[in-house]
């Protein structure tokens, strides 16, 4: 299974620069106003395209900070919403709600050691 924070990955995507991946985790803790009520309330809607074009912003900004497990469940979530794939949706969605909850407590415990 993936890394909750894959630090080492990230920091080579962005040439080990530490002041720019200090900034993506800012800005993924504090610039994307994520609301799981609003994911739920849209997986309710008879169209799942909006759903899943939520969960896509979040994917994209999870693989940029290296976070390997919430990237990995938004992109199954995603790809059943669009019905790419067959799963449970509520149970993914729970998975997604406990990997992001995960990885914004990885980042706060990065952050303090930085």
């Amino acid at each position: 299974m993936a890394e909750i924070l894959n630090v080492t990955s990230a920091m080579e995507m962005v040439d080990n620069d530490d002041e720019l991946y200090l900034s993506l985790l800012d800005s993924f803790v504090n610039g994307i106003e994520y609301d799981i009520n609003h994911l739920r309330e849209l997986e309710k809607q008879a169209d799942l395209i909006p759903a899943a074009k939520y969960v896509h912003l979040l994917k994209g900004a999870s693989l940029q900070i290296g976070a390997e497990r919430l990237g990995e469940v938004a992109m199954k979530l995603e790809n059943t919403l669009r019905g790419k794939e067959k799963g449970d949706i509520a149970s993914l969605t729970d998975s997604f709600i406990t990997a992001y909850n995960a990885t914004l407590n990885a980042i706060s415990e990065y952050q303090k050691h930085s």
